[in-house]
């Protein structure tokens, strides 16, 4: 099972409460954020779920796709192409 969220609010404020909200989703959380935002989410993500295992991707689909998998901590010090959203998946509670 999956949850589709897409982008995350720009406000800090409305991003940490729907995130918050999502602390006990049993399913993967997937989101798309900006290549110039996607760290800071990254860092926020763990924060406030955990450092919970995920994957970070760009490209899908196409010749140069990318898949790094890793803890949300890792991947937030992952270097990233600012160019194209990114999509992040984020395992779901246990």
């Amino acid at each position: 099972r999956s949850l589709f969220i897409g982008f995350l609010p720009l406000k800090e404020g409305k991003k940490r409460r729907l995130i918050e909200s999502l602390r006990s989703e049993p399913g993967t959380l997937v989101f798309y954020e900006s290549p110039f935002r996607v760290r800071k989410t990254l860092k926020l993500l763990a924060e406030i779920l955990g450092n919970r295992p995920a994957v970070l991707t760009h490209e899908l689909t196409k010749i140069h796709e990318e898949f790094r998998r890793g803890t949300l901590a890792e991947l937030s010090l992952s270097p990233v192409v600012e160019k194209g959203e990114w999509i992040v998946l984020v395992q779901g509670f246990k």
